[in-house]
């Protein structure tokens, strides 16, 4: 079995929110009065929320988290014979990563101690591999998504920080719906311009991204 495919077994049905929701958005409202060639601010609050809208749609595409948030994911039980994998990534450090499960009938109330495994954060994509000698916990636990994991993701803390293709693929899907602002249009011809949006998401996507 490939190691993609181990990984994608460990995360058995995927389920994760976001904890911590981002500070800052990728693209400044310099930038987004520039790529949008408005000259006041008259439009800037509804520009705002379509590059919000856009960076999120960039994000679920790629699999990958363009600002710094926490994200909760749970799973249904613990690897046999594979890490416990991350979805996203990338993710920010193994520092304030978190194992932590619940007993049955409770919330997650225990953790498994740090000591026990290591977070291969550096690497794509990331995961929590037990150390050698350790084993995860063999109690009887909760029957929904009994295993939670909290991360941080993210390239950066502020837009400066944002690699390019992010920035780039929010301003372009963003843009194309800023023009296009209602659910259908009628009586035109559209193809999608080479090299676009979906290109450069397609080039940095998480090889774990399922959408």
């Amino acid at each position: 079995m490939y190691w993609q495919d181990r990984y994608r077994a460990s995360l058995g049905g995927l389920n994760y929110a976001t904890s911590v929701k981002p500070a800052a958005e990728p693209v400044s409202d310099a930038e987004i009065l520039a790529h949008l060639h408005l000259t006041e601010n008259s439009e800037l609050a509804e520009a705002q929320l379509v590059m919000k809208a856009a960076r999120m749609a960039v994000e679920a595409y790629s699999g990958r988290r363009i600002i710094k948030q926490t994200i909760r994911q749970f799973y249904d039980a613990w690897p046999v014979g594979a890490p416990l994998a991350m979805a996203l990534g990338p993710v920010w450090s193994s520092t304030g990563t978190v194992v932590s499960y619940g007993l049955k009938g409770a919330g997650y109330t225990e953790e498994v101690s740090s000591t026990a495994w290591w977070c291969t954060h550096t690497q794509d994509p990331a995961a929590i591999i037990l150390k050698t000698g350790q084993q995860w916990p063999t109690v009887e636990m909760r029957s929904a998504a009994p295993i939670r994991l909290t991360y941080e993701v993210g390239y950066s803390t502020s837009s400066t920080g944002a690699p390019a293709w992010a920035k780039m693929a929010t301003l372009l899907t963003g843009a194309h719906w800023f023009a296009n602002r209602e659910a259908v249009v009628t009586g035109t011809i559209a193809s999608e311009v080479p090299f676009s949006a979906k290109s450069l998401m397609q080039m940095h996507r998480s090889p774990l991204a399922q959408v």
